[in-house]
């Protein structure tokens, strides 16, 4: 499975839950992400890609919101994270 979908999955299990195994499994998918990334600018570099700056910058978006999600769900409760969810942002960035 993708990094991104990986962190996606622990959100959501982290905000249905509230088990904090889902928040190591976020890091762990944040984590592998930043690797992933690193590894694409050297492509970047090495093949002058113009399409992946959008892309990087679309995946610190959905991270940023899923952090914010999080965030949320610990401070304000399962139901504002939601609420911030409903909003469609996510949705949009991916």
């Amino acid at each position: 499975r993708s990094s991104v979908l990986q962190a996606e999955t622990a959100d959501r299990g982290y905000s249905i839950a509230r088990d904090p195994d889902y928040l190591t499994d976020f890091e762990n998918a944040s984590q592998n992400l930043k690797k992933e990334i690193g590894e694409l600018k050297h492509i970047q570099t090495v093949n002058n890609n113009q399409k992946l700056p959008k892309l990087f910058e679309t995946i610190d978006k959905k991270i940023a919101f899923m952090n914010d999600s999080i965030a949320l769900c610990k401070t304000k409760g399962t139901q504002a994270a939601w609420e911030h969810r409903k909003s469609g942002l996510g949705r949009v960035l991916m």
